[in-house]
């Protein structure tokens, strides 16, 4: 338990140090930000360009963007979560890192559990906040067809559980390659 605990800590100084957090936000907030101003303005701007063109086809409300939002996130999410942690055990075996700490009695159990829970966390909570903020500015920007808060938190806690069996993939394929890019690829 204490090989678990020393590690859960030295993964948050790592994922923080190497800034896998501030990526990490900074992709799925800008998906959660850009989408619903994109559905706002794009009827507008088509209308500028293409003058002729149907305003039936560019009707969007909340519910599409949080579909919109979360179609996105599931394609490209999953390139951004296998890039920020393709080398999470991958590096670490390459550079000699796991050697010492298990040869002075550390369990590689506690060491890539630590590893999981601490990522899967992370993303799981990144996923989450990034969905909510997408719902209340989906709201916000196309007043009147609110899906509903129950709708929205359960699909944010299911598409953040998801992330979770990501980053579950992610280590796992890291844990057979020795080369970071080849366990991002995979």
């Amino acid at each position: 338990m204490s090989t678990f605990m020393a590690y859960l800590k030295k993964e948050q100084m790592e994922s923080s140090r190497q800034s896998k957090y501030l990526i990490l936000i900074a992709f799925f907030g800008f998906f959660a930000l850009s989408i619903p101003i994109m559905l706002r303005l794009m009827p507008t701007i088509i209308e500028s360009q293409m003058p002729s063109f149907p305003k039936e086809l560019m009707e969007f409300d909340a519910v599409y963007s949080v579909q919109n939002y979360i179609k996105n996130i599931y394609q490209l999410g999953n390139m951004a979560v296998a890039l920020v942690l393709m080398g999470v055990l991958a590096d670490e075996r390459l550079q000699g890192k796991l050697v010492y700490p298990v040869s002075q009695g550390a369990s590689m159990t506690g060491v890539v559990g630590a590893k999981l829970i601490h990522y899967g966390a992370a993303a799981s909570a990144i996923v989450f906040a990034s969905t909510m903020l997408n719902y209340y500015y989906s709201v916000v920007l196309f007043p009147g067809s609110n899906p509903g808060v129950a709708a929205a938190t359960r699909s944010a806690g299911l598409l953040a559980a998801y992330f979770a069996t990501r980053v579950v993939v992610v280590v796992f394929a890291s844990s057979l390659f020795t080369k970071p890019l080849a366990a991002g690829l995979a």
